[in-house]
């Protein structure tokens, strides 16, 4: 690897957090992207499916995994330091990255 070389998957714990998601809920891709930073209750361990980004147009609630938990909390903690609105998309990376993609 060349030195200063900056991976694609850039920045590599929000790419992580996005795997893990997967992995851990069993979501579908549009789901992931539908979610909004309210849709995350770490309070109860929850995270709430809104019918507009589900395949069957139906609301669930999935459970937060324990070793998933981590990454939210970290992923909410950004969100808060970006100044993030609770209505706003949460996986989008632009938030979290300088590099824009066109």
């Amino acid at each position: 690897m060349q030195r200063g070389y900056r991976s694609p998957l850039y920045p590599a714990w929000f790419w992580l957090t996005v795997v893990e998601t997967f992995n851990y809920t069993a979501i579908r891709l549009n789901q992931l992207i539908h979610l909004r930073v309210r849709d995350i209750d770490l309070v109860h361990d929850t995270l709430f499916i809104q019918s507009e980004g589900s395949k069957s147009h139906d609301e669930h609630i999935v459970p937060i995994a324990s070793r998933l938990r981590p990454y939210l909390e970290h992923l909410l903690e950004e969100v808060k330091t970006k100044g993030i609105r609770a209505d706003d998309q949460l996986f989008n990376i632009n938030r979290f990255s300088r590099r824009t993609l066109r």
